[in-house]
């Protein structure tokens, strides 16, 4: 069984829902919906100790995927979301 650890924060100035998804055996973790909050998020994830293996968006719109290409800078971590969404 996978012991699966969620942090939820509001982002943005939408204070949108994003979750910090931590795989506490493996210390894995990736987000979704970083909003436009990377460096914040990127510190959390240093502040946490875990590896980001990837960021999840939803959906397209500017208050869940705007600040994804900069946080996957910061965590070197790939962006997933449905290929409509390009």
């Amino acid at each position: 069984m996978i012991n699966l650890k969620i942090e939820e924060y509001c982002v943005s100035a939408a204070q949108t829902n994003c979750y910090i998804a931590i795989n506490t055996a493996t210390q894995e973790a990736f987000v979704v919906d970083p909003g436009a909050s990377a460096k914040m998020l990127a510190e959390r994830v240093r502040e946490l100790g875990v590896k980001p293996v990837a960021i999840l968006l939803t959906h397209g719109h500017f208050d869940h995927a705007g600040g994804a290409e900069e946080l996957s800078k910061l965590l070197n971590a790939r962006i997933y979301a449905h290929q409509a969404e390009q």
